[in-house]
């Protein structure tokens, strides 16, 4: 949508640094115009800290816009430098030197030191959130000179580039109320939250890199998908996060079109168990509720066939490190037969899963009609998303739908996703071992092999039951270019334009 300078400034759109790792030079900066682009959400955000909310709306809504972190990757999943121009480290990983480039500054006005970068990584390790599994192996963290970061870790870590992408630097002026107005050195400048309304951020015309083409960015939260499709055809719209599969499959011409990732899904869609609660701590239960769960259906009614080849291991086909694991085919008496043994005939269980994704609900009720026929019982919840979110931080679920997103390193459910696993009571002294093994060595071979090891264990004990790729995309109007989609499902502004 296209608007004049309103009461507000119009300003931003991110465009990444996409300077060759060790250039020193600013970057080229333009001027972009004042158009407004719109997007619709499934769902409100609630929480603007980057240091504790997790979820892939926010990265896309303020994480990505309103931040930046040391480095990150592009749309093609490539590592770029951030406010880091160049980095070094020792031959065992465990020490990293981050220069930082000499323009950038916060939001507030003040510069982006080495102290400040520092203060963000002590700030998130103190957090003790899921998002501080980030920098869980970090020992040290210390500014050498105002431009000059130096990091010093527990033990080697051969993915801490992948990891410290997520970290995102807040200005020390508002840790205490990053919560509702977040500041950051990103393309982007937070200007209102009206919630279950919008949110409006505007151009940082102090941001170091090339400037955005775009004047604002306005997010609005609308859960029910066919409202959003209706607002996308009359023009209220710009842009639709989050499509569910069957609505990308049916859009065809009308003005729109639908933008995919060029490198496949990283994005897993899991159903996780509470598998310290009752009947589901029984490893048979847990196995009788994958037979009992029909992929196949799942991928042609729920993802319309494009989620790609079904697989069981946290590890998705995107990753070098992904192996075909044998799991849990469709296979009802099977199932009838676990149950039978673990005498858990009757059980029944409750299914939780947030409002505005509806492939959780109909992947639910799938799941529902198997189970239903080996006689447990499922009953499907859905609440609204900072509800589900509670329940999910504070693990109080028997079982969940979710996606994580794989990225392009293997440890990332190991190390964001296991831990608030094991917060929920579950133990497994395999994963504990290797784990810590698979991310130590850079030989990719031997990272492979850990982490078929690892898959294997999770398979065989089914913390979680992976279900698919989850297909992911945006629907767009033609009249937006530019705008990309990352393997992660995370939307990328950094070349958005409106056309006349």
């Amino acid at each position: 949508m296209k608007h004049r300078r309103l009461r507000y400034v119009i300003s931003g759109l991110l465009v990444v640094a996409l300077c060759a790792v060790g250039s020193s030079a600013a970057l080229s900066k333009t001027t972009g115009s004042d158009d407004t682009l719109t997007i619709a959400l499934t769902g409100d955000i609630t929480d603007f800290d980057p240091h504790t909310n997790s979820l892939v709306s926010y990265f896309s809504t303020i994480r990505r816009t309103v931040f930046s972190s040391l480095v990150r990757f592009d749309s093609q999943m490539r590592l770029r430098p951030d406010l880091a121009l160049k980095w070094t480290s020792d031959p065992r990983a465990t020490r990293f030197t981050f220069t930082l480039r000499t323009n950038a500054r916060f939001q507030d006005g003040t510069p982006v030191t080495a102290q400040s970068v520092v203060a963000s990584i002590q700030r998130l390790i103190k957090k003790k959130s899921p998002m501080s599994s980030r920098v869980a192996s970090v020992k040290s963290a210390v500014a050498v000179n105002p431009r000059t970061v130096r990091i010093t870790l527990k033990t080697p870590n051969a993915a801490f580039l992948a990891e410290v992408s997520d970290v995102a630097i807040i200005a020390p002026s508002s840790f205490s109320s990053a919560r509702s107005k977040p500041v950051g050195s990103g393309p982007f400048r937070f200007v209102k939250w009206t919630p279950n309304s919008e949110i409006v951020l505007e151009r940082n015309d102090a941001y170091y890199g090339t400037k955005p083409q775009v004047g604002s960015l306005i997010f609005k939260p609308i859960p029910d998908p066919q409202i959003t499709l209706g607002n996308l055809k009359s023009g209220e719209v710009d842009v639709f996060a989050e499509p569910t599969s069957n609505v990308m499959a049916s859009t065809k011409g009308n003005g729109l079109k639908v933008v995919r990732p060029t490198k496949g899904s990283g994005s897993v869609v899991t159903l996780e168990l509470g598998t310290t609660r009752g009947k589901l701590s029984d490893v048979r239960v847990r196995q009788a509720l994958a037979y009992a769960l029909d992929k196949t259906a799942i991928r042609k009614i729920v993802y319309s066939d494009l989620g790609g080849i079904s697989y069981w291991g946290p590890t998705p086909p995107v990753s070098f490190a992904f192996t075909p694991i044998s799991g849990y085919p469709y296979n009802l008496a099977r199932a009838a037969a676990l149950i039978k043994q673990a005498g858990a005939e009757g059980f029944s269980f409750t299914y939780e899963t947030p409002a505005g994704y509806p492939d959780g609900v109909e992947t639910a009720k799938i799941w529902q009609q198997g189970l239903k026929k080996i006689g447990v019982n499922m009953k499907i919840r859905v609440s609204e998303l900072s509800i589900w979110l509670d329940k999910y931080n504070s693990r109080n679920f028997d079982a969940t739908w979710n996606f994580y997103e794989g990225g392009p390193d293997p440890s990332v459910w190991y190390s964001a996703m296991w831990p608030q696993i094991k917060n929920g009571g579950y133990q497994n002294a395999l994963i504990d071992k290797l784990a810590p093994k698979a991310v130590a060595t850079s030989n990719q071979e031997l990272r492979k092999r850990l982490y078929h090891q690892l898959d294997s264990a999770v398979v065989k004990d089914l913390p979680i039951i992976v279900v698919q790729s989850r297909p992911l995309g945006a629907i767009a109007q033609d009249h937006v270019r530019g705008l990309q989609v990352a393997a992660t499902g995370i939307l990328i502004f950094d070349h958005v334009r409106l056309a006349s």
